[in-house]
């Protein structure tokens, strides 16, 4: 329609050229004279979107001008563009390299539909929350169906044992921890220990031979001492004397000693003394004889009879 319009234009300036023309030789001009116009120069350069001129003129002056129609636009395609889950597209499209004039509108493609993937649902722990069954776009992570929360589901308990106190450790009273988790719901206090049961340890006396002992005192039930023994030294030995045994020409003496009247351990203890020699006396020889034997001289002790 545009290039209608500058064509109309273009014939319409033409006519008027020739009218004024026409007009001058009316007037007095020479109607003889025939215009020998030069070559066409382009004062106005067409483009895309405006006409342009172009006169020549006769050597007497006359000018002739003409109107040079819209250059044709230079197409640039405007690519397509592929609509996706969250955005619409466009179809493709043209317009004027030179002036930037749309040819072929690009018309709004919708958006396509999402891709659905299934959030699975997570069963809840005594420990924590579960989730319910969603949906989201693989495409483009929207959520489509939002996954609510579930409480978590109570603990299952087991009893844990009371724990009575001793005289030497602590107890514990009773409490619960889930057997799935482990968790302690009811936690067991601490319990202090009991007291002692005392039992007395008799005092040993000291004797000559050995130590003694303080009274002291002990537990029944866990063996500690409560009160510890000290120790006694040993008492004196109780002397007697040993006599002195004097030596005879057979047996050996002993000189005078002494030991413990309680527990027998000698105190001062007996040398031997050597025998004494022996007391001789001379036993006559005896002449032999015709019919009987004889003996030399001998000796023999007065005292103990050995010869």
């Amino acid at each position: 329609m545009k290039k209608t319009f500058w064509i109309a234009t273009l014939l319409i300036f033409v006519c008027a050229l020739t009218f004024a023309a026409c007009d001058g030789i009316a007037q007095g001009g020479e109607a003889d004279h025939t215009h020998a116009f030069g070559e066409w120069k382009i004062t106005e350069t067409a483009t895309c979107l405006v006409t342009g001129r172009e006169e020549r003129t006769c050597a007497c002056g006359e000018t002739e001008a003409r109107v040079i129609p819209p250059l044709a636009h230079t197409e640039a395609v405007d690519a397509s563009v592929a609509p996706t889950c969250t955005a619409t597209g466009l179809t493709e499209g043209k317009h004027c390299a030179v002036c930037n004039t749309t040819l072929v509108e690009q018309a709004i493609v919708a958006p396509v539909p999402h891709t659905p993937i299934v959030d699975p649902a997570l069963a809840p722990t005594c420990t924590a929350t579960g989730l319910t069954e969603g949906a989201h776009c693989a495409v483009c992570n929207t959520t489509l169906t939002p996954q609510s929360k579930i409480d978590p589901v109570p603990h299952v308990l087991s009893v844990l044992a009371a724990v009575a106190p001793t005289c030497t450790t602590t107890g514990l009273t009773e409490g619960t921890r889930c057997v799935v988790c482990n968790t302690t719901v009811q936690p067991q206090t601490i319990v202090q220990t009991v007291a002692h049961t005392p039992v007395i340890d008799a005092a040993v006396a000291p004797t000559c031979s050995s130590t003694g002992l303080t009274q002291g005192e002990h537990c029944a039930v866990c063996n500690t001492t409560l009160v510890a023994q000290t120790t006694l030294d040993p008492i004196p030995h109780t002397p007697i004397i040993d006599a002195a045994v004097a030596p005879t020409c057979t047996a050996t003496g002993l000189t005078e000693g002494a030991h413990c009247a309680v527990c027998n351990t000698t105190l001062t203890p007996q040398s031997k003394i050597d025998p004494v020699p022996h007391v001789l006396s001379v036993l006559a020889a005896v002449a032999p004889t015709c019919t009987t034997t004889g003996l030399t001289e001998g000796t023999r002790c007065v005292v103990c009879n050995t010869t």
